[in-house]
């Protein structure tokens, strides 16, 4: 895969009109930013994450 989705991959700095779908889609009617996941791993770095392993974490907001 040569472009991976991400919040910081190139295609979604320059949006497609797919945007606007998953903004109507998401329960936080946003797009997920690069805070928002490292908001998500900080989290699992705390003590309070300890328990958590193997594990895939969707930080994408609620989106359905």
């Amino acid at each position: 895969m040569s472009d991976p989705i991400t919040p910081v991959a190139p295609s979604w700095r320059s949006p497609p009109p797919q945007r606007q779908q998953v903004r109507v889609h998401a329960p936080s009617g946003r797009i997920c930013k690069p805070e928002d996941v490292a908001m998500a791993i900080a989290a699992l770095c705390a003590g309070d994450g300890e328990w958590i392993n193997s594990h895939l974490v969707s930080a994408n907001g609620g989106f359905l």
